[in-house]
């Protein structure tokens, strides 16, 4: 995915339209480049990656592999809104030259982070307003 315009995350993983999730989300094998972009009816800035707990907390496994992330707009990843966000899993993740943060997290829950890295943020590689747990393992850079 490329260069995403107005309104739009590269991939976007959400409660929006009111379905919980169930079983196991899997993004994998992505690459991401200049995604992510304003939502200026909210106003928004999205992230390449945006896991967006809207109507239903994201309580069910989500698994984001093998991605790749570069020159995102704003966030390379946004995890946001008003549930809990949990057992999400990235593992083979990179996040290069993000407009403003690597990881941008505005929510509650857990995330298990493994090979994942976060280099040339224009802001800062993390921001984590809301206590977000990250378990870090082996692997991790830059943030």
């Amino acid at each position: 995915m490329a260069d995403t315009v107005n309104a739009a995350a590269g991939i976007a993983v959400s409660t929006r339209f009111g379905v919980p999730f169930t079983g196991t989300t899997t993004v994998a094998r992505n690459t991401l480049t200049r995604t992510g972009s304003r939502e200026p009816n909210w106003p928004a800035e999205l992230g390449a990656l945006w896991v967006y707990a809207d109507v239903h907390p994201i309580d069910a496994p989500i698994v984001i592999r093998d991605l790749t992330i570069q020159d995102s707009t704003y966030a390379g990843v946004l995890l946001s809104w008003q549930k809990s966000i949990q057992q999400v899993s990235f593992d083979r993740v990179g996040i290069t030259g993000s407009g403003t943060y690597g990881l941008e997290i505005h929510a509650t829950g857990r995330a298990t982070f493994a090979s994942t890295t976060v280099s040339g943020s224009g802001t800062a590689p993390l921001l984590n307003d809301m206590g977000y747990t990250l378990d870090r393992q082996n692997g991790n850079t830059g943030f």
